[in-house]
């Protein structure tokens, strides 16, 4: 039986507009700490990620799939809030992943569906399984029911569902 094996990281900004050498350090060093809480995980759950997604996918596509989900305002991307789920590839391979958004920049969730030829020296799984990162509103009561709302409302068809954020 493969084991889901997943963190959870409030990273309070990444940085990514970094422009100051004490930003680029902050940065450079929230990165190591990923790097280093993602050492044992196939799934990453990142909060506050509050940057351009190409500051994450460019230190970490080699090997993870990033789904970003920034806070979006009239449809631009706004530096607050923001989550990201990283799924390390060798993980992802057996499955057709896919992303949905159920709060920019507070709420996604993503979907694993194995797929029907499977490399059985990669982790598989036989049925369906969804993961979700939460960022929940920490000040306004009536955002957070909201949310939290949105995320016992949400019908994603699978077998299993694991949630994790801050």
């Amino acid at each position: 039986m493969p084991t889901l094996r997943a963190v959870s990281y409030n990273v309070r900004t990444l940085s990514g507009m970094a422009t100051t050498r004490e930003d680029l350090e902050r940065q450079s060093q929230i990165f190591r700490n990923i790097r280093y809480v993602s050492l044992n995980a196939d799934i990453v759950l990142l909060q506050e990620t509050k940057c351009p997604p190409e500051t994450l996918y460019d230190e970490f596509r080699a090997e993870w799939e990033v789904f970003d989900n920034p806070t979006l305002e009239n449809k631009k991307v706004v530096h607050r809030a923001g989550t990201a789920i990283l799924v390390r590839s060798s993980f992802a391979h057996n499955f057709s992943v896919t992303g949905d958004v159920l709060d920019p920049g507070y709420l996604q969730v993503i979907k694993f569906t194995p797929r029907t030829h499977v490399n059985q020296g990669r982790p598989f799984f036989s049925k369906t399984f969804s993961v979700t990162n939460a960022y929940i509103h920490s000040t306004c009561t009536k955002t957070k029911l909201g949310q939290l709302k949105l995320f016992s409302d949400y019908k994603d068809g699978c077998h299993h569902s694991f949630a994790g954020g801050d």
